[in-house]
């Protein structure tokens, strides 16, 4: 009977567990040169050809930074563990984001709902920018 308890425990070693790639520092410093930093309201979630990227739309409540467009088209990994974010319909969003082969990119590092403790820290900074 001892056999099998052991080929039970090694059985469940091989058991996936999520890990997270990811790592955002506490508080992130503001890059002045991004693409655009903007205040904005999840308003669609297109469906994307892409295995890796998933889409968003935003309806853009406030210019903060370099950006000029009433709505902001949005890629981000499919994955939280690769920095990816899973906005929520409705929920208005601090996003910091670059252009990347022209396409507007953001993820778990740099964007935070609006009322969340890192939005506002952005904020304070953005407000204090020399």
């Amino acid at each position: 009977m001892k056999p099998s308890i052991f080929l039970v425990f090694f059985l469940f070693s091989f058991i996936p567990v999520k890990a997270s790639a990811c790592s955002c520092v506490e508080h992130v410093e503001i890059n002045w040169d991004s693409d655009a930093v903007v205040t904005a309201i999840v308003t669609s979630e297109p469906w994307t050809f892409s295995l890796t990227k998933k889409e968003y739309v935003f309806e853009v409540t406030e210019n903060l930074l370099n950006f000029a467009q009433p709505t902001l088209h949005l890629m981000t990994r499919r994955e939280t563990a690769a920095c990816g974010y899973r906005y929520e319909m409705g929920v208005e969003y601090l996003i910091i984001t670059r252009k990347n082969n022209n396409e507007f990119i953001s993820g778990r590092c740099s964007s935070w709902p609006l009322e969340s403790e890192s939005a506002k820290y952005v904020l304070n900074k953005l407000n204090a920018k020399p």
